[in-house]
Protein backbone atom coordinates (compact mmCIF):
# COMPACT_ATOMS: atom_id res chain seq x y z
CA UNK A 1 0.00 0.00 0.00
CA UNK A 2 0.58 3.75 0.16
CA UNK A 3 3.49 5.10 2.93
CA UNK A 4 4.17 8.43 3.93
CA UNK A 5 7.78 9.73 3.20
CA UNK A 6 10.25 12.24 2.34
CA UNK A 7 13.30 13.02 0.78
CA UNK A 8 16.19 14.94 2.89
CA UNK A 9 18.42 16.77 0.96
CA UNK A 10 20.35 17.70 3.33
CA UNK A 11 22.07 14.60 3.04
CA UNK A 12 23.87 16.52 0.11
CA UNK A 13 24.82 19.56 2.12
CA UNK A 14 27.08 20.69 -0.33
CA UNK A 15 25.58 19.69 -3.54
CA UNK A 16 21.50 20.94 -3.11
CA UNK A 17 20.88 22.73 -5.94
CA UNK A 18 20.57 20.67 -9.75
CA UNK A 19 19.21 17.79 -10.71
CA UNK A 20 18.87 14.91 -8.72
CA UNK A 21 17.67 10.89 -9.78
CA UNK A 22 16.07 8.53 -7.67
CA UNK A 23 15.56 4.92 -7.95
CA UNK A 24 13.57 3.18 -6.05
CA UNK A 25 12.03 -0.37 -5.97
CA UNK A 26 10.14 -2.39 -3.42
CA UNK A 27 11.95 -4.99 -1.68
CA UNK A 28 11.37 -7.38 0.65
CA UNK A 29 13.79 -9.51 2.86
CA UNK A 30 16.82 -7.79 0.06
CA UNK A 31 14.86 -9.14 -2.64
CA UNK A 32 13.12 -6.98 -5.37
CA UNK A 33 9.73 -6.98 -5.57
CA UNK A 34 9.01 -4.47 -8.67
CA UNK A 35 11.22 -3.53 -11.51
CA UNK A 36 13.11 -0.23 -10.71
CA UNK A 37 11.58 3.41 -11.09
CA UNK A 38 13.20 6.66 -11.22
CA UNK A 39 12.30 9.96 -10.43
CA UNK A 40 14.11 13.32 -11.37
CA UNK A 41 13.77 16.09 -9.13
CA UNK A 42 15.09 20.26 -10.07
CA UNK A 43 16.15 22.12 -7.11
CA UNK A 44 17.11 25.40 -8.20
CA UNK A 45 16.95 28.82 -6.37
CA UNK A 46 14.00 31.64 -6.46
CA UNK A 47 14.77 33.84 -9.09
CA UNK A 48 15.17 37.38 -8.42
CA UNK A 49 12.26 38.44 -10.39
CA UNK A 50 10.06 35.69 -9.58
CA UNK A 51 6.32 37.37 -9.89
CA UNK A 52 7.63 40.89 -11.21
CA UNK A 53 8.40 42.11 -14.18
CA UNK A 54 12.07 42.63 -15.13
CA UNK A 55 11.99 44.94 -18.22
CA UNK A 56 15.83 45.46 -18.15
CA UNK A 57 16.54 42.13 -17.58
CA UNK A 58 18.89 40.32 -20.70
CA UNK A 59 17.43 36.88 -20.23
CA UNK A 60 14.79 36.15 -22.98
CA UNK A 61 13.48 32.60 -24.99
CA UNK A 62 10.63 31.44 -26.99
CA UNK A 63 8.06 29.16 -25.14
CA UNK A 64 4.21 28.30 -25.66
CA UNK A 65 1.61 29.71 -23.39
CA UNK A 66 0.97 26.87 -21.15
CA UNK A 67 1.32 27.21 -17.08
CA UNK A 68 3.50 24.81 -16.70
CA UNK A 69 5.88 25.91 -18.94
CA UNK A 70 5.64 29.61 -18.36
CA UNK A 71 6.61 28.96 -14.37
CA UNK A 72 9.43 27.14 -15.58
CA UNK A 73 11.39 29.93 -17.52
CA UNK A 74 9.87 32.16 -15.26
CA UNK A 75 11.59 29.99 -11.93
CA UNK A 76 14.93 29.08 -14.58
CA UNK A 77 15.60 33.13 -14.40
CA UNK A 78 13.72 34.27 -18.22
CA UNK A 79 11.89 37.70 -18.02
CA UNK A 80 11.25 38.44 -21.83
CA UNK A 81 9.63 36.05 -24.81
CA UNK A 82 9.83 36.37 -28.34
CA UNK A 83 6.59 35.67 -30.25
CA UNK A 84 8.50 33.96 -33.63
CA UNK A 85 7.05 30.18 -34.04
CA UNK A 86 6.17 29.83 -30.26
CA UNK A 87 3.73 32.45 -30.04
CA UNK A 88 4.16 33.82 -34.73
CA UNK A 89 -0.17 33.73 -34.41
CA UNK A 90 -0.45 35.89 -31.64
CA UNK A 91 0.71 39.05 -33.35
CA UNK A 92 1.54 37.56 -37.32
CA UNK A 93 -0.69 39.49 -39.90
CA UNK A 94 -1.62 36.08 -41.41
CA UNK A 95 -3.26 35.00 -38.15
CA UNK A 96 -5.12 38.36 -36.82
CA UNK A 97 -6.26 39.35 -40.20
CA UNK A 98 -6.91 36.29 -42.69
CA UNK A 99 -10.00 38.27 -44.49
CA UNK A 100 -9.61 42.09 -45.17
CA UNK A 101 -11.15 43.73 -41.84
CA UNK A 102 -12.10 40.86 -40.29
CA UNK A 103 -9.69 40.08 -37.09
CA UNK A 104 -9.28 37.14 -34.82
CA UNK A 105 -7.17 38.63 -31.82
CA UNK A 106 -5.64 35.53 -29.29
CA UNK A 107 -5.76 38.04 -25.57
CA UNK A 108 -6.17 34.49 -23.92
CA UNK A 109 -2.85 33.74 -24.73
CA UNK A 110 -1.32 37.09 -24.78
CA UNK A 111 -2.46 37.68 -20.77
CA UNK A 112 -0.93 34.33 -19.91
CA UNK A 113 2.55 36.07 -20.50
CA UNK A 114 1.60 38.71 -18.66
CA UNK A 115 0.35 37.51 -15.89
CA UNK A 116 3.30 34.99 -15.50
CA UNK A 117 5.13 38.33 -15.56
CA UNK A 118 7.38 37.55 -18.85
CA UNK A 119 7.47 40.57 -21.02
CA UNK A 120 7.14 40.45 -24.78
CA UNK A 121 9.03 41.03 -27.96
CA UNK A 122 6.17 41.11 -30.20
CA UNK A 123 6.25 39.74 -34.30
CA UNK A 124 5.05 42.47 -36.74
CA UNK A 125 5.12 40.05 -39.50
CA UNK A 126 3.61 37.59 -41.99
CA UNK A 127 1.04 38.02 -44.46
CA UNK A 128 -2.24 36.88 -45.29
CA UNK A 129 -2.99 35.37 -48.19
CA UNK A 130 -4.97 38.38 -49.95
CA UNK A 131 -2.19 41.05 -48.85
CA UNK A 132 0.26 38.73 -49.67
CA UNK A 133 2.74 39.65 -53.10
CA UNK A 134 2.79 35.87 -53.03
CA UNK A 135 -0.84 35.78 -54.21
CA UNK A 136 0.13 37.82 -57.89
CA UNK A 137 3.58 36.49 -58.04
CA UNK A 138 2.80 32.84 -57.64
CA UNK A 139 -1.55 32.80 -58.34
CA UNK A 140 -1.19 29.06 -58.51
CA UNK A 141 -0.09 28.75 -54.68
CA UNK A 142 -2.41 27.93 -52.06
CA UNK A 143 0.04 29.85 -49.49
CA UNK A 144 -0.49 26.90 -46.95
CA UNK A 145 3.25 26.38 -46.29
CA UNK A 146 5.60 28.04 -43.13
CA UNK A 147 7.91 29.84 -45.91
CA UNK A 148 4.41 30.91 -48.20
CA UNK A 149 3.20 33.11 -44.87
CA UNK A 150 6.17 34.99 -44.61
CA UNK A 151 6.41 36.21 -48.02
CA UNK A 152 6.78 40.51 -48.49
CA UNK A 153 2.94 42.39 -48.26
CA UNK A 154 2.13 43.37 -51.70
CA UNK A 155 0.53 47.08 -49.99
CA UNK A 156 2.73 49.02 -47.76
CA UNK A 157 -0.66 50.61 -46.42
CA UNK A 158 -2.14 46.96 -45.56
CA UNK A 159 0.33 46.64 -43.97
CA UNK A 160 0.24 50.04 -41.87
CA UNK A 161 -3.06 49.46 -41.17
CA UNK A 162 -2.24 46.02 -39.76
CA UNK A 163 0.61 47.59 -37.76
CA UNK A 164 -1.50 50.40 -36.39
CA UNK A 165 -4.31 47.87 -35.31
CA UNK A 166 -1.74 45.46 -33.15
CA UNK A 167 -0.13 48.28 -31.46
CA UNK A 168 -2.48 50.50 -30.31
CA UNK A 169 -4.69 46.83 -29.16
CA UNK A 170 -1.50 46.45 -27.09
CA UNK A 171 -0.29 49.34 -26.03
CA UNK A 172 1.49 48.78 -21.99
CA UNK A 173 0.76 45.15 -22.82
CA UNK A 174 3.33 44.54 -25.58
CA UNK A 175 5.95 47.84 -26.18
CA UNK A 176 9.03 45.68 -28.30
CA UNK A 177 8.08 44.74 -31.43
CA UNK A 178 10.81 42.97 -34.37
CA UNK A 179 10.37 43.11 -38.17
CA UNK A 180 9.39 39.81 -39.84
CA UNK A 181 11.95 37.13 -39.14
CA UNK A 182 15.39 36.54 -41.03
CA UNK A 183 14.13 38.43 -44.45
CA UNK A 184 17.14 37.54 -45.62
CA UNK A 185 16.50 33.59 -46.06
CA UNK A 186 16.32 33.38 -49.63
CA UNK A 187 12.48 31.25 -49.71
CA UNK A 188 10.84 34.23 -47.94
CA UNK A 189 12.84 37.47 -49.71
CA UNK A 190 16.19 36.87 -49.75
CA UNK A 191 19.13 37.32 -51.28
CA UNK A 192 18.58 35.20 -54.25
CA UNK A 193 16.60 32.09 -55.39
CA UNK A 194 15.21 29.56 -53.59
CA UNK A 195 12.58 26.29 -53.98
CA UNK A 196 10.05 25.48 -51.38
CA UNK A 197 9.47 21.88 -50.21
CA UNK A 198 7.05 20.88 -52.73
CA UNK A 199 9.48 22.32 -55.71
CA UNK A 200 7.45 24.66 -56.58
CA UNK A 201 10.05 27.84 -56.76
CA UNK A 202 9.80 30.87 -54.81
CA UNK A 203 9.68 34.74 -57.05
CA UNK A 204 11.95 36.50 -54.36
CA UNK A 205 12.23 40.35 -54.55
CA UNK A 206 14.67 42.16 -57.13
CA UNK A 207 16.02 44.04 -54.14
CA UNK A 208 15.41 42.70 -50.98
CA UNK A 209 17.24 44.58 -48.89
CA UNK A 210 15.68 48.00 -49.93
CA UNK A 211 12.29 46.55 -49.76
CA UNK A 212 12.76 45.57 -46.26
CA UNK A 213 13.84 48.80 -45.05
CA UNK A 214 10.70 50.29 -46.40
CA UNK A 215 8.72 48.30 -44.73
CA UNK A 216 10.69 48.60 -41.31
CA UNK A 217 9.86 52.26 -42.20
CA UNK A 218 5.99 51.78 -42.22
CA UNK A 219 5.98 50.12 -39.09
CA UNK A 220 8.15 52.04 -37.59
CA UNK A 221 6.10 54.97 -38.70
CA UNK A 222 3.00 53.50 -37.84
CA UNK A 223 3.98 51.77 -34.48
CA UNK A 224 5.00 55.25 -32.96
CA UNK A 225 1.90 57.22 -33.95
CA UNK A 226 -0.23 54.80 -32.18
CA UNK A 227 2.32 54.24 -29.04
CA UNK A 228 5.32 57.17 -28.89
CA UNK A 229 7.11 54.67 -26.37
CA UNK A 230 7.13 52.06 -28.08
CA UNK A 231 10.67 50.13 -29.47
CA UNK A 232 10.97 49.09 -32.78
CA UNK A 233 13.77 46.51 -33.42
CA UNK A 234 15.36 46.39 -37.43
CA UNK A 235 17.55 44.63 -39.39
CA UNK A 236 17.08 40.93 -38.23
CA UNK A 237 20.35 39.99 -39.77
CA UNK A 238 22.32 36.75 -39.12
CA UNK A 239 26.22 35.82 -39.34
CA UNK A 240 28.56 35.30 -42.31
CA UNK A 241 29.03 36.48 -45.63
CA UNK A 242 24.91 36.40 -46.18
CA UNK A 243 24.34 38.56 -43.15
CA UNK A 244 26.56 41.03 -43.61
CA UNK A 245 25.57 41.75 -46.91
CA UNK A 246 22.21 41.68 -45.63
CA UNK A 247 23.32 44.54 -43.07
CA UNK A 248 25.36 46.55 -45.30
CA UNK A 249 21.77 46.90 -47.94
CA UNK A 250 19.07 47.24 -45.50
CA UNK A 251 21.59 50.29 -43.99
CA UNK A 252 22.63 51.98 -47.38
CA UNK A 253 18.83 52.01 -48.07
CA UNK A 254 18.23 53.44 -44.44
CA UNK A 255 16.87 51.06 -41.89
CA UNK A 256 18.70 52.18 -39.40
CA UNK A 257 17.07 55.65 -39.09
CA UNK A 258 13.72 53.59 -38.85
CA UNK A 259 14.84 51.28 -36.00
CA UNK A 260 15.35 51.55 -31.77
CA UNK A 261 17.47 48.64 -31.67
CA UNK A 262 19.18 46.02 -33.91
CA UNK A 263 18.65 42.38 -33.79
CA UNK A 264 20.15 39.60 -35.43
CA UNK A 265 20.52 35.47 -35.36
CA UNK A 266 23.31 33.19 -34.37
CA UNK A 267 23.68 29.14 -33.72
CA UNK A 268 26.71 27.12 -32.46
CA UNK A 269 27.66 24.33 -31.54
CA UNK A 270 31.26 25.37 -30.74
CA UNK A 271 32.91 25.96 -27.52
CA UNK A 272 32.79 29.69 -26.21
CA UNK A 273 33.05 31.98 -24.25
CA UNK A 274 36.53 33.50 -24.79
CA UNK A 275 38.13 35.94 -27.37
CA UNK A 276 38.19 35.43 -30.76
CA UNK A 277 35.21 32.58 -30.06
CA UNK A 278 32.60 32.14 -32.81
CA UNK A 279 30.20 34.21 -30.69
CA UNK A 280 32.59 37.14 -31.71
CA UNK A 281 32.79 36.30 -35.13
CA UNK A 282 29.00 35.83 -35.68
CA UNK A 283 28.98 39.61 -34.22
CA UNK A 284 31.41 41.04 -36.43
CA UNK A 285 30.22 39.47 -39.58
CA UNK A 286 26.30 40.89 -38.68
CA UNK A 287 26.95 43.87 -37.19
CA UNK A 288 30.16 45.04 -38.73
CA UNK A 289 28.80 47.42 -41.52
CA UNK A 290 26.83 49.17 -38.30
CA UNK A 291 30.27 49.55 -36.58
CA UNK A 292 32.46 51.36 -39.29
CA UNK A 293 34.79 53.67 -37.01
CA UNK A 294 33.45 52.58 -33.97
CA UNK A 295 33.93 50.44 -31.48
CA UNK A 296 30.09 48.88 -31.16
CA UNK A 297 26.95 49.14 -33.26
CA UNK A 298 25.46 52.66 -32.96
CA UNK A 299 22.41 51.02 -31.31
CA UNK A 300 21.42 48.66 -28.98
CA UNK A 301 21.73 44.75 -30.28
CA UNK A 302 19.28 42.53 -29.27
CA UNK A 303 20.25 38.26 -30.00
CA UNK A 304 16.55 37.84 -31.16
CA UNK A 305 17.32 33.68 -32.24
CA UNK A 306 20.39 31.21 -30.90
CA UNK A 307 21.93 28.75 -28.84
CA UNK A 308 25.11 27.38 -27.84
CA UNK A 309 24.74 23.57 -27.66
CA UNK A 310 22.89 22.36 -31.09
CA UNK A 311 23.00 23.37 -35.21
CA UNK A 312 19.71 21.23 -35.15
CA UNK A 313 18.51 18.54 -36.93
CA UNK A 314 18.33 19.91 -39.79
CA UNK A 315 21.85 20.80 -39.96
CA UNK A 316 22.39 17.00 -39.36
CA UNK A 317 23.10 17.14 -35.81
CA UNK A 318 21.07 14.44 -34.11
CA UNK A 319 23.35 13.17 -31.33
CA UNK A 320 21.18 15.10 -28.21
CA UNK A 321 18.12 13.31 -27.86
CA UNK A 322 17.51 15.63 -24.85
CA UNK A 323 16.85 12.87 -22.20
CA UNK A 324 18.52 14.94 -19.65
CA UNK A 325 19.46 12.54 -16.53
CA UNK A 326 16.81 9.81 -17.03
CA UNK A 327 17.71 6.73 -17.37
CA UNK A 328 15.48 3.84 -16.30
CA UNK A 329 12.69 5.43 -17.83
CA UNK A 330 14.61 5.20 -21.06
CA UNK A 331 14.37 1.79 -23.48
CA UNK A 332 17.91 3.21 -24.91
CA UNK A 333 20.96 3.40 -23.17
CA UNK A 334 21.21 7.07 -22.09
CA UNK A 335 24.99 8.58 -22.86
CA UNK A 336 23.85 12.55 -23.09
CA UNK A 337 26.61 14.31 -21.36
CA UNK A 338 24.24 16.65 -20.21
CA UNK A 339 26.54 19.00 -18.30
CA UNK A 340 28.29 19.80 -21.49
CA UNK A 341 24.68 20.93 -22.82
CA UNK A 342 24.31 22.68 -19.64
CA UNK A 343 27.31 24.27 -20.15
CA UNK A 344 28.19 25.45 -23.52
CA UNK A 345 24.56 27.16 -23.71
CA UNK A 346 25.91 29.62 -20.24
CA UNK A 347 29.22 30.11 -22.43
CA UNK A 348 26.89 31.15 -25.22
CA UNK A 349 25.17 33.73 -23.18
CA UNK A 350 28.22 35.15 -21.21
CA UNK A 351 30.00 35.86 -24.22
CA UNK A 352 27.89 37.38 -25.89
CA UNK A 353 27.01 39.85 -23.21
CA UNK A 354 30.34 40.50 -22.79
CA UNK A 355 30.83 41.29 -26.42
CA UNK A 356 27.63 43.64 -25.05
CA UNK A 357 24.12 42.29 -26.34
CA UNK A 358 21.89 43.83 -24.47
CA UNK A 359 19.36 41.34 -24.48
CA UNK A 360 19.50 37.11 -25.19
CA UNK A 361 16.46 35.04 -26.51
CA UNK A 362 17.45 31.52 -26.54
CA UNK A 363 15.30 29.07 -29.35
CA UNK A 364 13.71 27.32 -28.00
CA UNK A 365 11.18 26.01 -25.14
CA UNK A 366 8.71 24.87 -27.09
CA UNK A 367 10.83 22.35 -29.25
CA UNK A 368 9.54 19.12 -27.25
CA UNK A 369 6.96 16.38 -27.66
CA UNK A 370 8.28 12.95 -25.90
CA UNK A 371 11.67 10.71 -25.66
CA UNK A 372 10.34 8.86 -28.89
CA UNK A 373 12.27 11.54 -31.58
CA UNK A 374 15.38 13.86 -31.26
CA UNK A 375 13.64 17.54 -30.64
CA UNK A 376 15.86 19.97 -32.09
CA UNK A 377 17.07 23.12 -31.34
CA UNK A 378 15.55 22.38 -27.56
CA UNK A 379 16.89 24.37 -24.54
CA UNK A 380 15.81 23.93 -20.77
CA UNK A 381 14.03 21.16 -21.03
CA UNK A 382 13.65 17.30 -21.67
CA UNK A 383 12.29 15.55 -25.37
CA UNK A 384 9.27 14.87 -23.02
CA UNK A 385 9.04 18.59 -21.55
CA UNK A 386 10.33 18.35 -18.37
CA UNK A 387 13.28 19.93 -16.64
CA UNK A 388 16.66 19.31 -18.16
CA UNK A 389 19.64 20.40 -16.12
CA UNK A 390 19.90 23.12 -18.50
CA UNK A 391 17.05 25.00 -16.68
CA UNK A 392 19.06 24.11 -13.68
CA UNK A 393 22.54 25.60 -14.89
CA UNK A 394 20.69 28.48 -16.49
CA UNK A 395 18.84 29.29 -12.82
CA UNK A 396 22.62 29.71 -11.43
CA UNK A 397 23.94 31.96 -14.29
CA UNK A 398 21.09 34.22 -13.92
CA UNK A 399 21.21 34.52 -10.37
CA UNK A 400 24.41 35.57 -11.14
CA UNK A 401 24.32 37.70 -13.31
CA UNK A 402 20.90 39.59 -13.08
CA UNK A 403 21.16 43.30 -12.42
CA UNK A 404 24.57 43.41 -13.33
CA UNK A 405 26.81 44.43 -16.19
CA UNK A 406 29.40 43.58 -18.16
CA UNK A 407 32.76 44.87 -16.94
CA UNK A 408 35.88 43.36 -18.78
CA UNK A 409 37.49 39.67 -19.72
CA UNK A 410 40.98 38.89 -18.78
CA UNK A 411 43.17 35.84 -18.96
CA UNK A 412 43.63 33.27 -16.11
CA UNK A 413 45.94 31.07 -17.51
CA UNK A 414 45.70 27.58 -19.04
CA UNK A 415 43.06 28.73 -21.75
CA UNK A 416 40.61 30.09 -19.34
CA UNK A 417 39.15 33.30 -18.86
CA UNK A 418 37.38 35.47 -16.33
CA UNK A 419 34.44 37.78 -17.70
CA UNK A 420 33.60 40.16 -15.03
CA UNK A 421 29.97 41.70 -14.22
CA UNK A 422 29.04 44.60 -11.39
CA UNK A 423 26.71 46.46 -10.00
CA UNK A 424 29.17 48.93 -8.37
CA UNK A 425 28.01 46.80 -4.71
CA UNK A 426 29.05 43.38 -5.53
CA UNK A 427 30.61 41.65 -8.53
CA UNK A 428 30.84 38.29 -10.44
CA UNK A 429 33.41 36.77 -12.48
CA UNK A 430 32.39 34.17 -14.93
CA UNK A 431 35.31 31.79 -15.19
CA UNK A 432 35.20 29.77 -18.30
CA UNK A 433 37.50 26.56 -18.85
CA UNK A 434 40.56 25.09 -16.55
CA UNK A 435 42.22 28.44 -14.70
CA UNK A 436 46.02 27.51 -14.24
CA UNK A 437 46.20 27.50 -10.58
CA UNK A 438 47.51 25.14 -7.83
CA UNK A 439 45.15 23.94 -5.04
CA UNK A 440 46.91 26.59 -2.41
CA UNK A 441 46.09 29.39 -5.18
CA UNK A 442 42.60 28.42 -5.05
CA UNK A 443 42.36 28.29 -1.52
CA UNK A 444 44.18 31.58 -1.04
CA UNK A 445 41.31 33.02 -3.59
CA UNK A 446 38.48 31.74 -1.54
CA UNK A 447 39.58 33.54 1.39
CA UNK A 448 38.86 36.82 -0.75
CA UNK A 449 35.76 35.48 -3.10
CA UNK A 450 32.93 33.10 -2.62
CA UNK A 451 32.63 30.17 -5.56
CA UNK A 452 30.07 28.32 -7.17
CA UNK A 453 29.51 25.54 -9.30
CA UNK A 454 27.84 25.72 -12.91
CA UNK A 455 24.25 24.21 -10.97
CA UNK A 456 25.03 27.37 -7.92
CA UNK A 457 26.33 25.04 -5.49
CA UNK A 458 29.27 26.57 -3.11
CA UNK A 459 32.46 25.27 -4.05
CA UNK A 460 36.25 26.20 -2.80
CA UNK A 461 37.54 25.28 -6.45
CA UNK A 462 36.53 23.89 -9.97
CA UNK A 463 34.29 20.53 -10.13
CA UNK A 464 35.56 18.00 -12.24
CA UNK A 465 34.34 18.01 -15.77
CA UNK A 466 32.98 21.59 -15.61
CA UNK A 467 34.03 24.31 -16.89
CA UNK A 468 32.24 26.99 -15.62
CA UNK A 469 33.02 28.51 -11.98
CA UNK A 470 31.31 31.30 -10.88
CA UNK A 471 33.05 33.84 -8.09
CA UNK A 472 31.83 36.06 -5.64
CA UNK A 473 33.17 39.26 -5.17
CA UNK A 474 32.84 42.55 -2.72
CA UNK A 475 32.71 46.05 -4.62
CA UNK A 476 34.12 46.32 -8.15
CA UNK A 477 37.20 44.17 -8.01
CA UNK A 478 39.45 45.30 -10.94
CA UNK A 479 41.35 42.08 -11.91
CA UNK A 480 40.37 38.85 -9.89
CA UNK A 481 43.63 36.97 -11.50
CA UNK A 482 45.61 39.04 -8.81
CA UNK A 483 43.65 37.94 -6.22
CA UNK A 484 45.03 34.03 -7.10
CA UNK A 485 48.40 35.19 -6.23
CA UNK A 486 47.86 37.96 -3.60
Amino acid sequence: GNAPGSIGYLRFPDRELGQFRLELEVRKNDRPLSPPAELIVTRISRPKYWKRDAPDSPFGIRVLPDAPSLRAVKAAGMNWVRLHDAGTEYTGWFYLEPEKGKWLFRDAEIRAYRQNHLKIFGQLGTAPHWASYLSKAAPEKQHASYHDRYFQPLRQEDFRNYVSTVVKRYRGCIDDWFIWNEPWVPAWWGIGYAKDTRGGAYATSSNPQADFAALTRTAFEAAKKENPAVRISGFNTTAGREGSEWTKGVLEAGGLAACDTVDFHFYTERKTGFPGDACGEAWRQALGPLMEGRAAPCKPVLLSEGQGASLGSAAGDTSMRYAGMHNLSLPWKNEEDFNSVAERNVRYIVSFLSLGVRRIFLYSAHCYSDFSQAPSFLVLFNANGTPHPMLAACSAMTKHLEGKRFSKTEPMGNGAWSHLFTDGTTSTAVIIGRAAASDRQWEKAARKMKFYDLYGNPVKRPVPGQEVLYAELPGNTGNVSVLFQS
